[in-house]
């Protein structure tokens, strides 16, 4: 493992990318008190990432790669739509709390996906310069064993 290695598990089912979309169209309320499900949708799992991101002792990332473990409990939503959701909310949600200086070119160096079935939902994050091998932090993800 790098000396710069940082993990951070988000447990629960994360919004995919189709619900991401849904809320996004539903916009309610007229002028300055317009808003959308999509805000609070954004608002409630940046809050939750920052939470988590403190708990586990993230530090602040200028740029990195970042690798994605998504933990579905079936399968029943397709991949790209879990992992694309996930990213999208974790990214906002650090860059929230000051972790993640930015989500543009500069800073994400590289993104690399996986998904998998485990007893428990929700989403390992690793980043680090190199990227942190699959196998770093599948190990930490709660009741997942290696050979799944």
């Amino acid at each position: 493992m790098s000396e710069s290695s940082q993990f951070l598990w988000i447990p629960g089912k994360l919004p995919g990318l189709n619900e991401v979309i849904d809320a996004a169209h539903k916009v309610y309320g007229y002028g300055k008190a317009r808003s959308s499900e999509y805000r609070k949708m954004k608002r409630a799992w940046g809050e939750r990432v920052q939470v988590y991101a403190r708990q586990q002792g993230f530090r602040p990332v200028e740029s990195a790669c970042f690798v994605y473990l998504c933990v579905e409990t079936a399968r029943t939503r397709d991949p790209s739509n879990v992992v694309a959701g996930a990213m999208k909310l974790i990214e906002d949600g650090l860059q929230d709390a000051e972790l993640l200086t930015n989500d543009g070119w500069k800073n994400i160096l590289s993104l690399q996906v996986f998904w998998t079935l485990g007893p428990e939902p929700g989403v390992m994050v690793a980043c680090g310069v190199p990227a942190p091998p699959l196998g770093e932090h599948r190990e930490r993800v709660p009741g997942l064993t290696a050979g799944r």
